[in-house]
């Protein structure tokens, strides 16, 4: 049987994904009870009551609530302490920053769990020149709103550096809280990755379309055998687009294909995906029989 593909490029799979060189975070795990806080402050910045090696920042409409910040004690996700954000009806920032090469590309991470995933919280990338000047835009990994309340989950965000950039700014967030919400923030981390680092960042959202399990639905479609006496062919996909796969996933079913697919940007190194860890673990394990690149296809696959 033949099948019709639009396909740019189709590649035997030679890269490895990312090897990450990190970069030091003070009391990342905010275990620590003498780490200082350091870097040029910003308007607003405060260390009273923040965590050891931490500022704070609490917004003019957060200023007129009663924000909470507290550096817990048997709360943490891995040792005991954390922080927490609670009643912070405007946005209440834990903040530090870290030294970043301009046009240098980072990923961060930090675990969070929120009393109320509806509520606003987030992790978030700001940039400064070395002098502290504010420089470039803010990248934001926000929890998931279909997330369980109370549960651990890694927020990450990769983050490209202006060209005159001198420090990357972490921001752990909560905004738009009542009084009785909370979110906790835990195991912060920095990671600096090369041009030839395959990266593989998640998806916090779900199209419709985007994703349809299960046997495929009675369509006009050719009823397609199963071809591979082998097995599955393992195929990793690279799409330009993150809309209506429907038709396309139900091919790959009907070819009994294993596959992966994750979605390109042209202005971003990192591709993205809903299952992007499982993807990444998959590229270092050299899985993939094929890498299948179709960023302009201009019809269905």
């Amino acid at each position: 049987m033949r099948l019709a593909m639009v396909v740019l490029t189709m590649l035997a799979l030679a890269a490895s994904a990312l090897a990450l060189e990190p970069v030091a975070v003070k009391n990342a795990s905010f275990e620590e009870t003498a780490a200082q806080a350091t870097g040029p402050l910003a308007e607003g910045w405060q260390t009273d009551g923040s965590p050891p090696g931490w500022h704070h920042w609490i917004g003019s409409v957060a200023r007129t609530g009663k924000p909470i910040l507290t550096w817990e004690k048997g709360e943490g996700r891995t040792g005991s302490r954390c922080v927490s954000l609670q009643a912070c009806i405007g946005s209440v920032c834990v903040i530090q920053t870290v030294p970043c090469e301009p046009n240098g590309q980072y990923v961060v991470r930090a675990w969070g769990r929120t009393s109320n995933p509806k509520a606003g919280g987030h992790l978030s990338v700001r940039w400064q020149e070395k002098d502290g000047k504010w420089t470039g835009g803010t990248l934001i990994c926000h929890f998931p709103d279909t997330s369980p309340p109370n549960t651990w989950q890694e927020l990450e965000v990769f983050a490209h550096a202006p060209s005159n950039a001198g420090l990357l700014v972490v921001m752990l967030t909560a905004t738009g809280q009542t009084d009785k919400d909370r979110c906790w923030f835990d195991d912060v981390s920095v990671g600096k990755f090369g041009p030839s680092d395959v990266v593989v960042s998640s998806c916090s959202w779900m199209h419709p379309n985007l994703w349809p399990v299960g046997e495929p639905p009675e369509t006009p479609h050719v009823k397609w055998a199963k071809p591979w006496a082998g097995g599955k062919l393992k195929a990793l996909f690279i799409l330009g687009s993150d809309h209506s796969l429907r038709e396309q996933v139900e091919i790959a079913q009907r070819l009994d294909l294993d596959y992966d697919f994750t979605f390109a940007h042209e202005f971003e190194q990192a591709f993205y995906a809903l299952n992007n860890r499982e993807i990444m673990r998959r590229l270092d394990e050299r899985y993939y029989d094929v890498i299948v690149v179709a960023l302009n296809a201009k019809a269905t696959l």
